[in-house]
């Protein structure tokens, strides 16, 4: 996202209008690749895109640790162990009917289904 006070540019995405507001020139999608497991570190994304008028949404992958640490042993440079478990115990999972806020997020449970159907798509091109 590129935000410019002129529309001089081709490479901006967006402008400020007259009312000091941001002008999409065109559809614009922001992907953060995080683990944001604290709900407050996405708040803070909630309120620019409030701020900015633009739409918000949030998708969790939630893996099982056990699953978690099998794919960590299979990196080259493992993570420890024990940041792996200290993630899943503080991780937040989006709650909108406690946070009305987090009504557009999406929890997909991660049981290595997804990524096997995926994997077939990627290495079985049509």
């Amino acid at each position: 996202f590129v935000r410019s006070t002129s529309s001089s540019s081709c490479h901006d995405t967006a402008v400020l209008d007259a009312s000091g507001r941001v002008a999409l020139r065109r559809p614009t999608v922001i992907l953060l690749d995080d683990n944001m497991s604290l709900r407050s570190m996405r708040y803070e994304y909630y309120q620019l895109a409030r701020e900015y008028q633009m739409g918000f949404a949030g998708l969790c992958i939630q893996c099982p640790a056990s699953l978690a640490l099998q794919r960590n042993s299979l990196r080259q440079i493992p993570i420890p162990h024990s940041t792996i478990e200290t993630m899943e115990r503080r991780l937040e999972l989006p709650d909108p009917t406690q946070h009305p806020w987090e009504a557009r997020n999406l929890v997909l449970r991660n049981d290595g289904e997804k990524e096997t159907f995926l994997r077939s798509a990627w290495e079985k091109a049509v």
